[in-house]
């Protein structure tokens, strides 16, 4: 569409613009006529990427923020000013960031847009725990008069034992532009408990500050008359400019040369078709998976919040496979379990969006660490076929993916079976993906995996790297769960979800979101 549109624009001009040929232009271009093609350019882009902020999809909106994050154009500035103020909090967040990385060159009536944006933003849960740091800082870097009682809470959010030497200079500034010091008020109110250490640690670099109190308690007394000192302070401008910038994406280019492959390669990328996903878990539950259950259980909330990056809808559910269902290949123990109130061949979770739920529902299941299945193997055929009989959507625009995790070889003479119904999930366009606990399991299950189009992946790392989390019944931060082959596997469930010209953005999308969601799942 680009590439015609240019060809109508230089034969008007008399030109050759040269993309399709395979030496290079001979006519050289005026300094006029290359600035109109600079503008065309920018222009264009601002208006085929910014169509997508006025998707549904989330990942369409956020790939678009991300694709107008390279160029540095007003056009471009204002479409990301309008994502800035998407009612999804985590594109707003992601948007101001990579305004964030450009603020330098905003005009004054940009500049307060963009921090207002911020602070709306942040009152519908954008800028969670200490990712508000940045705002903050732009906030009193920038002298910018926001709401005192936003400003109190963000900083007592941030402040953490991480983040106190970022926060004091902050709050210098903040006490010098902010009328009349309503912030620090509003913030000595919340030094109760373990909030009066942080704070004060956060404080404590003001100017003329009181001398730490004997008690904790009295923190908050000594903090109040301070900040009454200042009810009748002139707020003084910045002291220099603003110098932040965003930590995960980089200073947009400008268009010096329109005729560069470079920016060809950024023409007309294909859409993303799908809005809606989910995602079944399917967890071998005999004796020896107790520990893996226990892990998963931790990780499956926030990857599944990471994947849900990449929908507007999103839906998770389980199945807890121990015996075979089907009649030809029950062994005695399955008959027995078939009749056991107190045992189960399959256990299914419904698909649901409330993730929470669908986590309390698999920390609910209890495996005993003797129950077992025919000279411990497992039941793979039984977990595929249940999987058939899960409540999946019938609407289009879904991706339907089901993710199988065992740590033994399937029952004997199940191999053809479980590939066939590993077959008819994949033709009915179910993605299947298998993590086995080591090689020799995943060898195993190899044929079963390739009929469902995939190859098993080893997860047998991943018990040493959550050991200490899962023992203490900790959660697992979200840094960790991404590193491990689980979280791979996810996080290859969205690399998929959109076609291969989007990687480049993928990756920027996951570093500026996954400190979000790690944020959001810290203040649970």
């Amino acid at each position: 569409m680009f590439l015609r549109y240019l060809t109508c624009v230089m034969i008007f001009w008399g030109v050759s613009f040269g993309w399709a040929q395979a030496s290079p232009p001979t006519t050289r271009l005026s300094n006029e006529m290359v600035e109109q093609l600079r503008t065309q350019l920018e222009e264009y882009y601002a208006r085929e990427f910014g169509a997508g902020l006025a998707k549904k999809n989330r990942l369409i909106r956020l790939i678009a923020v991300v694709s107008l994050s390279k160029i540095d154009a007003d056009s471009v500035t204002e479409k990301l000013l309008e994502a800035a103020e998407d009612r999804d909090p985590i594109v707003a967040q992601v948007a101001w960031d990579v305004i964030h990385a450009r603020h330098q060159s905003l005009t004054e009536t940009q500049r307060q847009r963009w921090l207002q944006a911020g602070i709306t933003a942040r009152t519908r849960g954008a800028f969670p725990g200490k990712t508000a740091l940045d705002l903050l800082g732009a906030v009193a870097g920038y002298g910018y008069p926001a709401d005192a009682r936003i400003l109190a809470e963000m900083i007592a959010d941030t402040a953490t034992d991480s983040q106190v030497s970022a926060l004091r200079p902050i709050c210098t500034q903040l006490l010098n532009t902010q009328p009349q010091g309503q912030w620090l008020r509003l913030l000595v109110q919340r030094m109760q408990g373990t909030d009066a250490t942080r704070i004060d640690a956060v404080l404590r670099d003001l100017p003329d500050a009181p001398s730490p109190p004997e008690k904790t308690s009295q923190y908050s007394r000594v903090w109040r008359q301070y900040a009454l000192s200042y009810a009748s302070h002139q707020p003084l401008p910045p002291e220099g400019p603003y110098t932040g910038t965003s930590r995960v994406f980089p200073k947009p280019e400008k268009i010096e040369d329109p005729e560069s492959d470079r920016w060809r390669q950024e023409l007309e990328l294909p859409e993303i078709p799908s809005d809606r996903i989910e995602l079944v878990y399917c967890i071998d539950s005999t004796g020896s998976m107790d520990k893996v259950n226990k892990m998963l259980a931790s990780t499956v909330q926030p990857l599944t919040m990471a994947l849900g990056l990449c929908a507007s809808d999103i839906r998770a559910g389980a199945v807890y496979y121990r015996h075979e269902i089907a009649k030809e290949l029950m062994k005695d123990c399955c008959l027995k379990a078939q009749n056991d109130p107190n045992n189960h061949t399959v256990l299914t979770i419904p698909l649901s969006k409330d993730i929470n739920s669908v986590v309390r529902a698999m920390r609910s299941v209890v495996i005993h660490p003797k129950v077992g299945h025919f000279r411990g193997t497992g039941a793979y055929a039984a977990a595929l076929q249940a999987t058939t009989g899960i409540n999946w959507s019938r609407g289009k625009n879904t991706q339907r993916i089901v993710v199988v995790i065992g740590d033994a070889p399937p029952t004997d003479g199940t191999h053809d079976y479980a590939a066939q119904f590993a077959e008819l999930l994949k033709e009915n366009d179910v993605r299947l993906y298998f993590l086995s606990l080591n090689k020799g399991c995943a060898d195993s299950i190899r044929m079963i995996a390739q009929a469902g189009g995939s190859s098993p992946v080893p997860f047998e790392s991943d018990m040493k790297l959550y050991d200490q989390y899962v023992e203490k019944n900790l959660p697992i931060p979200l840094e960790k769960v991404i590193r491990s082959n689980i979280g791979m596997t996810v996080t290859r469930l969205l690399r998929e979800s959109v076609p291969d010209q989007y990687g480049d953005r993928i990756e920027l999308i996951l570093s500026a979101t996954l400190p979000i969601i790690q944020a959001q799942l810290d203040m649970q």
